[in-house]
């Protein structure tokens, strides 16, 4: 039996595990999506997103 599993929230994981780590990166999604009127609030995001990937690179190392 597996003792933790990684992956999104999806119904089909429930029964193989009691142990579910969510898959985060998916969150990244939605913040690809947003689109800043403001050029300040742009930047703010571009500098966020640079941060989240980099951390995820990281975490895959």
């Amino acid at each position: 039996m597996v003792q933790t599993l990684v992956c999104d929230d999806a119904p089909q994981f429930k029964l193989l595990t009691d142990n579910i780590a969510l898959f985060w990166v998916h969150q990244g999604r939605r913040y690809k999506k947003l689109s800043p009127f403001i050029p300040c609030h742009q930047q703010v995001l571009d500098q966020f997103l640079d941060n989240f990937w980099n951390y995820y690179r990281d975490l895959l190392t």
